[in-house]
């Protein structure tokens, strides 16, 4: 299984062609939005607003300025769902509600993804160096950037095919 399930692809697939009346080949930001606010419904996540989506159309390397493409989009739909694990998943582990992972927080999510994987865990001197090495305390994004691939790698195959 992918990060978006069949369904979910033939879902938003069907939701881009009722978007796109012109036939164009590709959505705007305000359509984008609308489109994300459905998908998100379905799939359980909170939907980002017109205006985030707006800034982060600007920023993407997109084949046509300002507008997605289905793959595109589908692409970033599996995007939003994976970063919406991460955000749970860093908050279960944030057990003191910093908004940071300390120590002992890191070393209880590195223990757990271990035995999830039916892997022994690290020694405790080797997650105090992989701590030490991260500064000792992990944000959102830091966390983000070591799960996304993981999340990934789990789900099987990619985010679309």
């Amino acid at each position: 299984m992918g990060v978006l399930t069949e369904d979910t692809k033939a879902f938003v697939t069907e939701l881009f062609a009722e978007t796109d009346a012109d036939g164009s080949g590709t959505i705007n930001a305000e359509e984008i939005h609308t489109m994300i606010t459905k998908v998100a419904e379905k799939e359980g996540f909170e939907a980002p607003s017109q205006e985030r989506i707006q800034a982060r159309l600007d920023a993407l390397p997109t084949e046509n300025e300002g507008a997605l493409t289905l793959s595109e989009f589908l692409f970033l739909i599996g995007a939003i769902k994976v970063m919406a694990i991460c955000v749970v998943l860093f908050d279960a582990a944030d057990a003191d509600g910093s908004g940071v992972l300390e120590s002992s927080e890191i070393k209880n999510v590195l223990i757990k993804l271990h035995e999830a994987a039916g892997a022994d865990p690290p020694s405790d001197a080797d997650m105090d160096a992989m701590i030490e090495k991260v500064g000792g305390e992990v944000t959102l994004e830091q966390f983000s950037a070591i799960m996304i691939p993981i999340i990934v790698a789990s789900l099987g195959d990619p985010v679309i095919e």
